[in-house]
């Protein structure tokens, strides 16, 4: 099974789905801004999405771009299912926009090359979504100095290398890399984050995992793991009460499966097929919920829903 991570809390996804629907704006944009929105333009290969991006005209007036009402500046730029983009790098020119908030460039599959050195001028950024693109190179170390960046979903690139630390700041952040091409350990240090969804699934990540089940009252919602190679022990994780999705499957976890377990009543989607588990199931409680298609193909699990443990 492959649950689906939980949608973004409701002011952001109200402000990521507006852009194509405010009301034409009374006041003009910065010129510098706009300076920087038609070299991105012309870096995409001037795209026909991008057609309202007329020099002459106010720029937070334009498709794809938010801006604040007090000062004119554009706080967010959202391009996706961006068509004729000829460009095969992302357009350093975002990074002059300084006080941009949210960016995603989402659906581009022509888009490659790594993420530009000029994103790191972009202080304000509290949420990027770079998705299902050809993004290559390795995650930027600089993402982890932005100190306004709270939620992240790099997932289906081909972002090369280690997971750098600290990569999310405030409260209840989100995290999402999965299909990449990671490798090395998670940082030891994202057990001390109280993320809401945790993603790094379908890469080549090694090492434990455990330091990220280590308190049972967090307001972690998702945890995605799978298709890693990840090893350690999870009988005694201490999974959080609210969890609704744990996925660890196709790895090399061992152990039993965690008695806690018996007590996630929020759990709606659970799998630890393809593992190295063994024992016998824990069956009271939230456990009942589970058929076999959670525990398949591990070393010797057995009862209930599996065939009956042999003594």
């Amino acid at each position: 099974m492959s649950p689906s991570a939980p949608t973004l809390c409701g002011a952001l996804l109200f402000f990521l789905l507006v852009s194509s629907t405010l009301p034409a704006a009374s006041f003009d944009c910065d010129a510098g801004d706009r300076a920087a929105l038609l070299k991105v333009k012309k870096g995409l290969g001037n795209p026909r999405q991008l057609n309202s991006w007329i020099p002459a005209t106010n720029c937070c007036n334009w498709y794809h771009v938010i801006c604040d009402t007090q000062s004119g500046r554009v706080v967010s730029l959202q391009l996706t299912d961006t068509h004729g983009v000829v460009a095969d790098k992302v357009p350093a020119a975002i990074g002059d926009l300084p006080l941009l908030q949210i960016l995603a460039l989402k659906n581009m599959p022509g888009l490659s090359g790594p993420i530009p050195h000029s994103f790191a001028k972009l202080r304000y950024l509290a949420g990027v979504f770079i998705k299902n693109n050809s993004i290559n190179g390795t995650i930027p170390r600089f993402f982890s100095n932005l100190p306004e960046l709270r939620d992240i979903d790099l997932s289906y690139n081909k972002f090369t290398g280690p997971i750098p630390p600290g990569l999310s700041h405030g409260e209840t952040p989100f995290l999402i890399l999965r299909n990449n091409l990671l490798t090395g350990e998670i940082p030891a240090s994202y057990g001390d984050v109280e993320y809401t969804t945790f993603d790094v699934s379908h890469n080549r990540l090694t090492g434990s995992a455990l330091f990220l089940f280590k308190n049972r009252s967090r307001s972690t919602f998702y945890v995605s793991l799978s298709w890693n190679q990840l090893e350690f022990d999870i009988t005694e994780a201490a999974l959080p009460v609210k969890l609704r999705a744990l996925d660890v499957s196709h790895n090399r976890i061992r152990g039993g499966v965690p008695k806690a377990l018996e007590d996630n009543y929020y759990m709606n989607d659970l799998n630890l097929s393809y593992n190295q588990l063994c024992g016998e199931i824990p069956t009271a409680g939230a456990m009942e919920a589970f058929g076999a298609d959670s525990f398949l193909h591990n070393k010797c699990l057995c009862g209930p829903p599996l065939p009956p443990c042999r003594h």
